[in-house]
């Protein structure tokens, strides 16, 4: 019986270490300058898949980038990061709409003249055509420098709320199962003559 307790806290204890992995993974990423972004759809395939993780290093400069380099972005309109390839980069004017009229016009400096931004075309490589909107470089959260494989349910296991459910889940029923498991051996230690 004391071998089945045992188990059941070195279960306990790997579920409870493989947390605090999924936990302090990330924050490394974050410490040496990088970040970690969990693939959540297939508009990569197949360079990447759902579940993959990409290691994001920052821009440092917008001459960095590049047709065939894979970043990742907020798109006009989006919450969400979205990590695809760079099509093409442009430098255009950039524009404002006039919230009274709705027109749209060009956004000059103090002296009259267009200001410049930087601009990418990109494209998930499962998509049969570009992204609809071009995205500001300011935009880019990050260059894709590394990929693991599959590793993102991992990683968000203690921190998505479908993942802390599951770990919650298995922490309650190895505490109950180690609490039947006293039980069981109190009584049988009362039963005893």
């Amino acid at each position: 019986m004391r071998s089945a307790r045992t188990a059941l806290r070195v279960v306990v204890a790997l579920g409870a270490a493989g947390l605090l992995v999924s936990l302090l993974v990330p924050l490394w990423f974050v410490a040496s300058g990088q970040r970690l972004l969990v693939v959540g759809s297939q508009s990569m395939a197949p360079t990447l898949a759902a579940g993959d993780v990409v290691v994001l290093a920052r821009l440092t400069s917008v001459s960095d980038l590049h047709p065939g380099l894979l970043v990742a972005f907020r798109p006009p309109g989006g919450d969400a990061l979205v990590t695809h390839r760079v099509v093409s980069a442009h430098v255009l004017p950039l524009t404002a709409t006039d919230p009274g009229t709705g027109q749209v016009d060009p956004v000059v400096d103090a002296f009259g003249r267009p200001v410049l931004g930087s601009w990418l075309v990109t494209k998930g490589d499962a998509n049969l055509e570009q992204d609809p909107d071009a995205v500001a470089v300011s935009r880019v959260h990050g260059v894709v420098v590394d990929v693991a494989r599959g590793w993102g349910p991992a990683l968000t296991a203690g921190t998505s709320p479908r993942g802390a459910r599951g770990v919650r889940r298995a922490a309650l029923l190895a505490i109950g199962a180690i609490e039947l498991l006293e039980r069981r051996n109190a009584a049988r230690r009362v039963r005893r003559p």
